[in-house]
Order: structure tokens, then C-alpha cells, then sequence
């Protein structure tokens, strides 16, 4: 999964979230720069989240649920000024 997550374009900023219902296994990986505005509670929050609603099923919702609390936990990107 490192791997993958290496060979992206801008993969200190990136964020891979792999999910693998049949093997039960979730992971978020983050780049050096994301980890500043995704800390690693926050990840787990969102995976914890994720869980909880692939075990009743809704693979679907908990993507997009823990998706939207990532991105809520990373915030707007930054602007140069």
C-alpha cells in the first residue's frame, strides 16, 4: 500500500484510503504534509466510522461518511499569498 501511495503525483499532500470489504481491511495512508492537516485521530476516527457502517452493511455510506469527515478534518487547502 506504501507503494501506491509513492508513485502518486504530489503524494506528500495526498491521501490514499483503500478499503477491501471482503478482507475486512480499511487503512488511510497520508503523505508528510497531509499528516499537518489530517492528523493520525482523525484518520482513525473516520475509518472507526467507516467500520461501524460496513458492518451493518452500508459500504456505500460509510465511504462517503468517512470520506466527508476527512476532508472536514483537513479543512479548505491553503492559498499562497
Amino acid at each position: 500500500m506504501a507503494e501506491l501511495h509513492d508513485q502518486l503525483d504530489g503524494a506528500t499532500e495526498a491521501v490514499l484510503v483503500a478499503v477491501s470489504p471482503g478482507q475486512r481491511f480499511v487503512e488511510v495512508l497520508s503523505g508528510a504534509e497531509a499528516r499537518t492537516r489530517l492528523p493520525d485521530r482523525g484518520a482513525k476516527l473516520a475509518v472507526m466510522s467507516m467500520v461501524a457502517s460496513f458492518k451493518e452493511g452500508d459500504l456505500l455510506g460509510g465511504l462517503l461518511s468517512g470520506l466527508r469527515m476527512l476532508a472536514d478534518q483537513a479543512g479548505g487547502r491553503r492559498r499562497a499569498h
